[in-house]
């Protein structure tokens, strides 16, 4: 056996590796997380949704992107055709699919229209079917994805901003 002396320091030598382990650890989280805060992520403006009907399809961006209290200008809505189709999946990217987002479905009777949210993480493709499940003489006329996202004011700050997506059935 060794004596206290060399127990003593191997003791310590012992308690030595394992702070520095920690502190390494401590370090790289450190980092990570400040790497992963200060990376460029997708502008709100440059995130695609895509609505595909049977064999069609359309890819969209923003219709509009706006932070709270503002006018925004509207844009443009993407048409899809949906003959023979009996509904229109929304996809959406997972940049949208993270956080809270919501689905309306507007038909040409009002009281068939249908507004869904999904939780973070809980769907990243919503199938809407092309007649109404409620009132099947009501068809569908447009489609909204809408979700709350960062992104920058006039000066470059970031601010929160409502993002929708908009497509529509019919030829507008």
């Amino acid at each position: 056996m060794g004596s206290k002396k060399t127990r003593d320091q191997r003791s310590i030598a012992m308690l030595a590796i394992i702070a520095v382990m920690i502190v390494g650890i401590v370090a790289a989280l450190y980092f990570y997380m400040e790497w992963r805060n200060s990376r460029p992520s997708t502008p709100p403006q440059e995130i695609e949704v895509t609505a595909t009907a049977g064999e069609n399809s359309a890819t969209t961006t923003p219709f509009s992107v706006c932070e709270f209290g503002e006018n925004c200008p509207e844009g443009s809505v993407a048409t899809i055709d949906v003959d023979g189709a009996d509904a229109v999946r929304i996809s959406v990217p997972k940049d949208v699919s993270v956080l809270q987002w919501s689905l309306l479905s507007i038909y040409d009777d009002p009281a068939a229209n249908s507004e869904r949210t999904f939780t973070p993480g809980e769907a990243d493709e919503v199938d809407v079917p092309i007649r109404s499940e409620s009132n099947s003489d009501a068809s569908l006329v447009v489609m909204e994805v809408s979700c709350l996202m960062v992104g920058q004011d006039g000066a470059g700050e970031e601010t929160p901003v409502m993002v929708t997506w908009a497509f529509s059935t019919e030829a507008a």
